[in-house]
């Protein structure tokens, strides 16, 4: 990280809105007067044989916009490094149909290169004319690094870098600063309006801010095999002529209007624990109430997804040690599950058990073991680390 994200205060901006995020499986709106072709990139020249395509000619329509190396998955490629859900960078089934486009937009080792998709557009914008631009994003599992680097750049003529290099543009349509993509497990919605200039014909797809501008942080968890780049999937992209901006979701300026900056917002939680979760006598089953506070913890997970906590169960001293060591685990597990079918990753939830040997009320008395029948929730370290150039 390039020291953007430290010189800002609790106002800097890194959360998912809600309703951003799908399951893999959604319906996704389709629009008559679309004007990318193979937006979902479907439709192939000829089936890609690996993850590296040093020309991007296996898709048609598309383009690449320098000498960088975007990759085509598709669910007809064998040998894994190539196909959909699995590939050269994890697993991850397509949004739309069976395939997607795979873009570096970060590299340690390389801070500048770049890889770019292109496409022509079917028809010239018209001066004045508003345009819904959408399109889809999920991060490689096997990509050590996240970033917000991430835009769509429409021009009357189709922009080439030479070599491995940036495009020096400002697109008309970004990621939002500090929105991190960092989704691994459903695809992230991403859009906004703009008006056109007029004569603008093509549109690339890529990381067009400078190291110095990008704002970026290593994952923790990231597997031993990961690369060193920020690494993601797009799919379904699409662009369409609306009559006012009200007619675009605009999910972009909702995002931004509710982001903070991950770094601070953690270090300010590093102590907090929220409210216990308690249960009946002898239950490890969750109460209406119960699941009315794990929505509460869920919404936040989702919302700042640099979070990971210990899910800590807990009983009274009715029973013995073993039993009670048993049922506090489960009540564990009965919240983990609650937790995961609400929408939180498994891998950002940490599983300990203590029976009744940590007790926070008096057991001599009723309330006191109600108390104690409980699961607690604490957070751990950070999810990510900064970096630096």
């Amino acid at each position: 990280m390039k020291g953007q994200i430290a010189r800002r205060g609790f106002n800097g901006a890194m959360v998912l809105c809600l309703g951003c995020q799908v399951a893999v499986f959604a319906q996704v709106s389709t629009s008559r007067n679309d004007l990318v072709s193979n937006g979902s990139f479907e439709e192939r020249v000829w089936c890609p044989g690996d993850y590296t395509q040093s020309q991007l000619k296996t898709i048609v329509g598309w383009v690449q916009a320098n000498a960088g190396t975007p990759d085509h998955f598709d669910a007809c490629s064998s040998g894994g490094k190539a196909g959909v859900p699995d590939n050269m960078f994890g697993s991850q089934p397509a949004l739309d149909g069976d395939a997607y486009v795979g873009l570096v937009l970060y590299s340690q080792s390389k801070p500048y290169y770049r890889e770019y998709i292109q496409s022509q557009l079917s028809r010239p914008l018209e001066e004045g004319e508003w345009l819904c631009a959408e399109w889809w994003v999920c991060a490689a599992d096997k990509g050590k690094v996240i970033t917000d680097g991430l835009g769509l750049y429409f021009t009357a003529e189709a922009p080439k870098a030479a070599g491995e290099g940036m495009l020096t543009a400002t697109p008309q349509v970004s990621n939002p600063e500090l929105h991190l993509l960092s989704d691994r497990w459903s695809w992230t919605r991403l859009s906004d309006v703009f008006q056109a200039k007029g004569g603008e014909q093509f549109v690339t797809i890529g990381n067009f801010k400078s190291p110095e501008e990008l704002h970026f942080m290593e994952r923790k968890d990231a597997p031993a095999e990961s690369s060193n780049w920020a690494y993601v999937y797009l799919d379904d992209v699409r662009v369409r002529s609306v009559s006012a901006p009200s007619e675009c979701s605009c999910l972009n300026q909702t995002i931004e209007a509710s982001v903070t900056d991950p770094p601070w917002q953690t270090y300010q939680r590093k102590h907090v624990r929220w409210d216990a979760v308690l249960f009946d006598f002898d239950a490890s089953y969750l109460s209406d109430e119960a699941n009315a506070a794990l929505d509460v913890l869920a919404n936040e997970m989702r919302i700042n997804r640099y979070l990971v906590i210990e899910v800590n169960g807990h009983t009274d001293f009715i029973g013995s040690e073993s039993y009670n060591l048993q049922l506090s685990e489960k009540r564990a597990e009965s919240v983990m599950l609650a937790l995961r079918e609400k929408g939180v990753d498994p891998n950002r939830l940490k599983l300990a058990w203590h029976g009744s040997r940590l007790p926070t009320g008096d057991n001599a008395t009723k309330v006191g073991r109600q108390q104690n029948r409980r699961v607690e929730f604490e957070l751990l370290e950070h999810a990510y680390l900064p970096i630096s150039n």
